[in-house]
């Protein structure tokens, strides 16, 4: 089994960067596990580091990997801040995940970030079971600040075992929205003036977030970011 630590190995071809399709999101990225401490900062990702066990190139593809990690712990790139009053920032990746089994109920595999305050604006989630549906991503949208945070919860379509265009937009009109392949875009916006001050900033993340303990795989064919 794997271990679930920050291990950094240099290596032209394995590494993610060294596939040219990932180059420029990872120009403006770095790694964070096994919490949001860096892990690989921007210099080391360009300058073809990775991590064997958690995040290198497979097969052209990019790859996160947890094995038996804890709730709360994480495998994720982070995007290059922005202002919150910028206006139609768009994250786009074809991604796959895997369910059942040792792997987790709940996690997550995109976030737009408010940096200002540290609350997660929008959150895409697989949950296993929510609301009579099983194997799902849900997008999750944050409606308030403070100490007890309330959500909208939308249903963005079945947990892709195949690759799939995940879309989100920030600030679209002031709204937020997200689409999963061709299934109905989703839209918020409940109190999105509140994350979209000139004084606030705002990144992108995407990989593995565990809510609940487990296994994590998600992998991408594509990614690309606004920063």
């Amino acid at each position: 089994m794997a271990a679930f630590a920050c291990d950094q190995v240099q290596d032209l071809t394995a590494a993610p960067y060294s596939e040219a399709k990932f180059q420029a999101a990872l120009d403006h990225a770095k790694l964070q596990l096994p919490t949001s401490s860096t892990c690989l900062t921007n210099t080391r990702i360009t300058s073809y580091y990775y991590d064997p066990d958690n995040w290198y190139l497979d097969n052209t593809n990019m790859q996160f990997e947890i094995d038996d990690g804890a709730g709360s712990q994480r495998n994720e790139l982070r995007g290059d801040s922005f202002a919150g009053t910028r206006t139609d920032m768009t994250f786009r990746s074809r991604m796959k995940v895997r369910y059942g089994s040792t792997y987790s109920d709940r996690f997550t595999v995109a976030q737009i970030y408010g940096e200002t305050g540290g609350q997660p604006i929008l959150r895409v989630e697989f949950l296993a079971s929510r609301s009579g549906l099983s194997n799902r991503f849900w997008g999750i949208y944050r409606t308030n600040a403070g100490p007890l945070p309330s959500y909208e919860y939308q249903d963005l379509g079945p947990a892709p075992t195949a690759f799939t265009e995940l879309k989100l937009v920030y600030n679209d009109n002031g709204t937020v929205t997200a689409q999963l392949g061709t299934n109905p875009k989703r839209t918020w916006s409940t109190n999105f003036a509140y994350y979209a001050q000139s004084w606030k900033t705002t990144y992108f993340k995407t990989g593995c977030y565990l809510q609940d303990p487990g296994d994590c795989y998600v992998r991408l064919s594509t990614l690309v970011f606004d920063t």
